[in-house]
């Protein structure tokens, strides 16, 4: 009589592996590709890349897939048949979750997160308002069966690898457990291969077990190193002289220029060569720093020379009201006018307040501002920066005060999705045609500054105010590396005291006021972490810090050439690998500055 190789007692080996497996694995696997079609679908052409969120989402996901069939072969090899059961249930848990996510990210453009479920999981007639028209439609009813076939055929696989374990003798039953073991590592490998995008935001690619890691940044300090840290006296302080003169400036914060869009910076793409022309008339600085990653946080830190390093609560501008040397207060000592202009609307973020609680004297959004009215609007609510840079001459050559004057303008229209409301010169939307409109009207506005001689006297300062929102290129990531997410392109023209030219060194949106301030007092004192960026001799800062906008409880930290890495864990913040040089004196400077601002 042949010996039956598969099994024992005359029975064959259950054939899982041919079956619910691979049913199961077919559900799994068209679940993920069909979040990776939606999240493209929806968030693709706001970043102006169709296609470029599929395969990170894919590959995020393909950690859940290995997971869950790791999980079917260890049941399988193991002799435990204990082991099944939390396996079975450990894989029902995570597949609801999966799925759940699925339905809140179609009836909601939300994530599942953990933290809205007791605020939000008890309303049970707001979810029946919500996902019942949902599943009557074809979709949410071919979502919802794919979602129980999953779970139903995931429940039989292990059944399947029960009655496997039960037979004895397992030297044959390798292979089939080895597949299984293979297609785990595949699906591993996979998603290690794929990397996820480098794109700011990542909750929309990130599995929803990534998405809902804890927040360390959250967490707050013990009341003894509260009462440390804010007892500590501010860093030393050297004092140069400085140029003692009454120029004006203009501060251009550029909505979203990066370095990627311009040749001049990067190598890359030549989007902006009128604002590359113009950097190479004055100080172009091609390593320089924004300190956050959003239009708020650049604003915080051109406008108060404040670090905008998160705070224990939840972010907010108000958080930020102090300014360095009480800036804005003591251009208006000295006899300076000051103002901000933006055609967005500045109402709902309140804005408009926060700026006048800096100490800036004039401050104008599409709400204070008829011309706008009747103009197409984009994002923001915010007419085409072609009408900002009009608007902003009318006020320089009708409304302006008499006497000198910092006035800061916000352009808006290059913010993705990168609508087209310039009716003057309509263009196809995207990313490449907004930052050209960009490029025409800011060179535009330079050109008019030096017809009204402006430049002769007058400082003007351009700046993006952070890294674009959309996802990262090939070619960035290799020449900029991890810094490649908060890298800017900046200049300056007029009088800062210095030739044409690059300006070496690493500089940073904090840099501005201290600069300003030695171009127009007779003395500037700044710290370790404050640079000078005007003047004959222009000196970088000793030390750069900003949040990393992919792991947003890290701070990155440069000095002494070299960066380093900081996790934001109340007490427990630390460096993550190598510290630099004086670390603690830096960690120690920075929860200082940082626990200032929980207070508002």
């Amino acid at each position: 009589m042949p010996l039956r190789p598969h099994g024992h007692a005359g029975k064959p080996a259950p054939r899982f592996l041919s079956a619910w497996c691979v049913l199961f694995l077919a559900c799994l696997l068209g679940l993920c590709a069909y979040r990776a079609w939606t999240v493209d679908l929806a968030y693709g052409w706001y970043v102006d890349c169709r296609g470029c969120l599929r395969w990170p989402t894919f590959a995020s996901d393909l950690w859940l897939v290995a997971a869950l069939v790791g999980g079917l072969a260890l049941a399988s090899w193991s002799r435990a048949r204990w082991l099944v059961l939390p396996i079975a249930l450990a894989g029902v848990a995570l597949l609801l979750v999966i799925e759940v996510d699925l339905v809140v990210g179609a009836t909601l453009s939300r994530r599942l997160r953990w933290d809205d479920v007791p605020r939000w999981g008890g309303d049970f007639a707001a979810q029946r308002d919500i996902v019942l028209p949902f599943l009557s439609s074809v979709r949410g009813f071919s979502l919802v069966a794919a979602s129980l076939l999953s779970l139903v055929s995931w429940l039989l696989a292990c059944r399947a690898s029960l009655r496997h374990a039960r037979q004895s003798g397992s030297g044959l039953r390798a292979p089939r457990v080895a597949a299984i073991a293979v297609l785990a590592l595949i699906a591993s490998a996979a998603a290690w291969a794929g990397g996820g995008a480098h794109y700011l935001h990542a909750e929309l690619y990130e599995n929803v077990v990534k998405i809902n890691q804890r927040d360390a940044s959250r967490r707050e300090h013990s009341p003894e190193r509260l009462a440390e840290l804010k007892a500590m006296p501010e860093p030393p302080r050297r004092c140069l002289a400085g140029a003692g003169g009454t120029p004006s400036v203009i501060l251009v914060a550029a909505e979203s220029w990066s370095m990627h869009h311009s040749r001049l910076y990067s190598g890359l793409a030549d989007l902006t060569p009128k604002l590359d022309a113009l950097a190479q008339q004055g100080a172009w600085y091609p390593e320089f720093y924004a300190n956050g990653y959003a239009t708020e946080t650049g604003l915080i830190a051109l406008l108060t020379g404040k670090s905008p390093l998160p705070t224990h609560r939840a972010w907010g501008i108000f958080a930020f009201d102090e300014v360095e040397y009480d800036f804005h207060r003591w251009l208006a000592t000295r006899g300076y006018h000051t103002a901000l202009l933006t055609s967005a609307t500045v109402e709902p973020g309140k804005r408009r307040e926060w700026a006048q609680m800096l100490g800036i004297a004039f401050a104008e959004g599409a709400e204070q501002q008829p011309r706008y009215a009747n103009l197409p609007h984009g994002v923001f609510g915010a007419a085409s920066d072609a009408a900002l840079v009009d608007r902003f001459l009318d006020w320089y050559d009708h409304e302006r005060p008499p006497g000198p004057f910092m006035a800061t303008i916000v352009t808006v229209s290059t913010h993705p999705p990168f609508i087209d409301v310039d009716t003057s010169d309509p263009d196809l939307p995207g990313e490449q045609a907004a930052f050209a409109r960009l490029d025409k009207d800011l060179a535009r506005l330079a050109e008019a500054l030096r017809t009204r001689g402006f430049l002769e006297h007058g400082i003007l300062f351009v700046a993006g105010d952070h890294r674009a929102m959309t996802p990262v290129g090939t070619g960035e990531l290799d020449r900029f590396g991890e810094d490649v997410m908060s890298r800017v392109p900046a200049f300056a023209l007029g009088a800062i005291g210095r030739p044409p030219g690059p300006v070496a060194g690493a500089f940073q949106q904090t840099d501005l006021i201290p600069s300003l301030r030695e171009r127009i007092g007779t003395e500037v004192c700044v710290n370790a972490m404050q640079g000078l960026m005007f003047g004959a001799n222009p000196e970088p800062p000793k030390v750069i810090a900003y949040p990393y906008p992919m792991v947003r409880d890290e701070l990155h930290v440069q000095t002494g050439g070299a960066r380093y890495r900081m996790r934001l864990d109340g007490d427990d913040t630390r460096w993550l690998g190598d510290a630099p040089p004086d670390g603690k004196r830096i960690a120690d400077e920075l929860m200082r500055e940082r626990v200032s601002h929980d207070q508002w």
